[in-house]
């Protein structure tokens, strides 16, 4: 059926809100691990 109701096409929006933020916060998450072990890394060197 290509016909869907209202309240199911809001429900997808905020699924695909949701997922879109979770993904954006675990790429910058990833990113500040991935600072501070380079950080890390480079102190360890520096030394």
């Amino acid at each position: 059926m290509s016909f869907r109701r209202p309240d199911d096409i809001d429900g997808l929006l905020i699924m695909n809100a949701v997922s879109a933020l979770a993904a954006v916060h675990r790429s910058a998450f990833r990113k500040w691990v991935l600072r501070l072990y380079v950080g890390c890394l480079s102190t360890l060197i520096t030394l």
